[in-house]
């Protein structure tokens, strides 16, 4: 048999695929750390990454006739837990839990309702939680909890260790809130 090229051994056939393969694995295997250039958040920039959310949807709820949210610390401790939880892949993204946070936040209130909002992006941390709402608001499902009848709202925010930033807004209206 008549063959062009350079002649390759054997052992490079069989050796080869499996080098490829062991050497993508071992990539994909490296513990990625955030962007470059983009170094972990503080306490401080989380929060204020919360509060331009909290500031935007008002701004958005003002614009069209609905009454501002209060803030709760209550609520935005559950939140943070949940978006933390999703960052650390301890919980699928979007609403596993909803239930478990229903019941926490509600105890002792009766007449209660809430919603969740949920979101995960890799925006720069400048437009981000920007992003976030403009996001939220481009979906009727998301955009409904944002204009809902709810009195009361907390945020949170957490981000992975490959730079992606999870969200949770929670909605609640009930005696008292």
């Amino acid at each position: 048999m008549k063959r062009t090229g350079i002649p390759v051994p054997r052992i490079v056939h069989v050796a080869l695929p499996g080098l490829m393969l062991l050497m993508a694995a071992s990539c994909a295997l490296m513990p990625q750390g955030p962007p470059s250039g983009r170094a972990p958040l503080g306490p401080e920039e989380i929060r204020a990454l919360e509060m331009r959310i909290h500031e935007a949807v008002n701004r958005h709820r003002v614009s069209v006739g609905l009454q501002p949210l209060a803030y709760s610390e209550r609520i935005a401790a559950v939140a943070r837990k949940h978006s933390r939880d999703m960052a650390e892949g301890k919980v699928p993204f979007g609403h596993s839990g909803f239930q478990s946070r229903f019941e926490v936040l509600s105890q002792g209130i009766s007449g209660v309702a809430m919603g969740e909002n949920v979101g995960v992006n890799d925006y720069p941390r400048e437009t981000t939680a920007r992003m976030a709402v403009a996001k939220w608001l481009e979906s009727s499902g998301h955009r409904e909890c944002l204009e809902d009848a709810f009195h009361v709202t907390g945020v949170g925010v957490a981000a992975d260790s490959r730079g992606n930033f999870y969200y949770t807004q929670i909605f609640f209206r009930g005696a008292g809130s």
